[in-house]
């Protein structure tokens, strides 16, 4: 079994794998999900049977794909929000299930769809089989547009990377600065900045690099650390940053540690101006579905006005675009999205306190 996603609350799970004498400990929820369609499986039931038996059981953003190697099947399910992405693709001799699109170009597979929110679908060697297991209420995480996709993926019919223009073009227009080049924070606020230097007619320049070795600084446990991470993390191109005004786009701002070290690192190194500009709302509110930040007091939205953020930041000025210009860019209504880490409104309950 893999899934992509996270379950805020797993009571239910927990107590049906008690009951079954199966200690859960030092189980994550997928190792539980896995147990529990395991255990269904033990009881005289079909692989997608078990998954269906198990379905209910699941709280919280998922999408996953079970394999039986000995009936040669396989079945792949979404939660009925859809909040994370699930796509089908189909192959010269079979079929191919993927997390994102930007899977299937190199195994020469053709997209054909996305599994749908709260769809099953089994693949045996009968072929595919689509049910329905709870009717579906779409809301997609938009986080996915902002961070978490591949920019080469398809989404919601069109390309991330081409979303992420449209924030950055927004972006742009809310927020505009005067200043010599714009400069994006690899890697998914490159698409973003592109789209705010063709809107503003600033110069876009890469002058930040990446090591491509050190991956999320932010759930790093300590600031020390997290701190630690991000020097090893990027470099400079100092000799075109000298007395430079800088636009430094990124895609979001959670604790706000990798921002405000680029800022500096781009002083250092001679920028004469650093304005800052997010091409998303600011984050108040923890993202259950997804990085799992339980604690509002992680979030510097959250605790910090926009003064403050941009003093702690150590820029000269800082710019959000708007949650009615971001869902503008997607061509989509509100209620087609997952806003909860900007206004609060989770689609599912969660439990989680939010402190």
């Amino acid at each position: 079994m893999a899934i992509n996603g996270n379950l805020p609350n797993t009571r239910l799970l927990e107590e049906k794998l008690a009951a079954a004498n199966i200690n859960t400990t030092a189980l994550n929820d997928t190792e539980m999900m896995s147990n529990i369609v395991a255990l269904y499986r033990l009881h005289g039931l079909t692989v997608s049977e078990a998954v269906q038996q198990a379905y209910p059981l699941f709280e919280g953003a998922f999408s996953g794909i079970t394999l039986d190697e000995k009936t040669r099947t396989m079945v792949a399910f979404r939660d009925e929000c859809g909040l994370r992405p699930l796509s089908l693709g189909q192959h010269s001799d079979g079929w191919v299930i993927a997390s994102e699109t930007c899977a299937f170009a190199p195994l020469g597979t053709t997209y054909v769809r996305d599994v749908e929110p709260g769809e099953m679908v089994v693949i045996d060697q009968a072929g595919l089989h689509s049910h329905q297991i709870v009717k579906a209420r779409p809301h997609f995480d938009i986080f996915e547009l902002i961070y978490f996709a591949a920019p080469d993926s398809t989404m919601l019919g069109k390309g991330v990377h081409s979303h992420r223009l449209e924030f950055g073009r927004r972006l742009a227009q809310e927020q505009p600065a005067d200043a010599d080049i714009v400069v994006p924070i690899p890697n998914s606020a490159k698409s973003a900045a592109a789209g705010y230097a063709q809107e503003s007619g600033i110069q876009l320049e890469e002058l930040l690099l990446k090591n491509p070795y050190i991956h999320r600084t932010f759930i790093l446990a300590t600031q020390k650390l997290r701190d630690a991470a991000i020097h090893d993390k990027f470099r400079v191109i100092q000799d075109r940053v000298k007395g430079k005004r800088i636009v430094l786009v990124d895609d979001s701002i959670v604790r706000g540690s990798t921002t405000r070290n680029l800022a500096v690192m781009l002083k250092k190194a001679g920028a004469r101006e650093v304005h800052l500009r997010i091409s998303s709302p600011p984050i108040k509110y923890p993202h259950i579905y997804g990085v799992d930040l339980k604690s509002k007091s992680e979030l510097i939205a959250a605790t910090h006005s926009l003064e403050k953020i941009r003093e702690q930041l150590r820029v000269e000025s800082i710019g959000y675009l708007s949650l009615e210009g971001m869902i503008a860019a997607t061509g989509h209504p509100a209620s087609r999205f997952d806003l909860s880490p900007f206004n609060g409104e989770y689609s599912q309950p969660s439990h989680v306190p939010l402190r």
